[in-house]
C-alpha cells in the first residue's frame, strides 16, 4: 500500500474531505498514474494564512 502526504498553503475553501478521490499532476508518472483516495484532510487558519494537510 502506497501513502502520500502533503501540506499546501492555498487560498480557497476547505473542500477536500476523507474518502474523496484525489488526482495528482506534475509528479513523476508512478505517482500521477495511481488511484488515490484522501484518508485525512486537516484545514487550519492562523496568522500565516489558510493551510490544508492532505493524506492519501
Amino acid at each position: 500500500m502506497a501513502t502520500f502526504s502533503i501540506t499546501l498553503a492555498l487560498l480557497g475553501h476547505g473542500e477536500p474531505y476523507p474518502e474523496q478521490p484525489a488526482e495528482t499532476t506534475g509528479w513523476k508518472s508512478s505517482i500521477g498514474s495511481a488511484d488515490w483516495t484522501i484518508v485525512r484532510a486537516t484545514h487550519s487558519i492562523s496568522n500565516t494564512g489558510f493551510t490544508r494537510h492532505l493524506a492519501w
